[in-house]
């Protein structure tokens, strides 16, 4: 932080300690509480569990395909295809997820606001903050990572192996549009 010099009149740069987890999780929960005033104050925030459910069962009923894209990702099912209401097929390697390493991740999420403060960058350090700012805006999805197996299924290989050892997914093509379509927010949601 910043502080002004009382003789001088001068800003001094203090370093400050690295964040607890606790205040990590603090800052979380207020940007999200915060996040969540702003939207109620502009009307466009819509939370099933205060309505009572009635904001997604409006979505649903304007909107059934997309809910129904919307419930089979989230629970990682196969809407369309020859594994239409199966799990989504997962390649994984036995003992290949991430093993843990000991260390306290300073990251939290609270309602859906994430807040990583692993790491500290410079704001002088042009290339770091480049490279965080394309990490930022980076695409949902690889292109590279996307390949066709030869009985026409898509593969998507994962950058890194989750912790169960899932190094990738499988889908038919038509439940692969379907998490695409997915990924677009509904009308009115933020």
């Amino acid at each position: 932080m910043y502080t002004r010099d009382t003789r001088s009149g001068q800003l001094q740069f203090q370093a400050l300690p690295a964040p607890s987890v606790a205040q990590v999780h603090d800052i979380a929960e207020r940007t999200a509480a915060h996040i969540e005033a702003l939207l109620h104050k502009s009307g466009r925030f819509m939370d099933p569990e205060q309505a009572g459910g009635e904001a997604l069962q409006t979505l649903l009923s304007e909107q059934p395909v997309l809910g129904s894209c919307y419930q089979a990702a989230a629970a990682g099912l196969s809407l369309l295809g020859a594994r239409a209401g199966q799990p989504t097929l997962r390649l994984v390697h036995p003992h290949a997820g991430r093993e843990p390493s000991g260390e306290v991740a300073l990251c939290a999420q609270a309602r859906g606001v994430n807040v990583h403060a692993g790491a500290a960058i410079d704001g002088r350090d042009r290339p770091r903050l480049l490279r965080l700012c394309r990490y930022i805006a980076r695409p949902p999805l690889s292109q590279e990572r996307l390949s066709q197996l030869p009985d026409g299924r898509l593969q998507y290989r994962m950058k890194k192996a989750w912790r169960d050892g899932t190094h990738a997914l499988v889908f038919d093509p038509l439940s692969f549009i379907a998490r695409l379509v997915a990924l677009v927010p509904p009308p009115r949601f933020h």
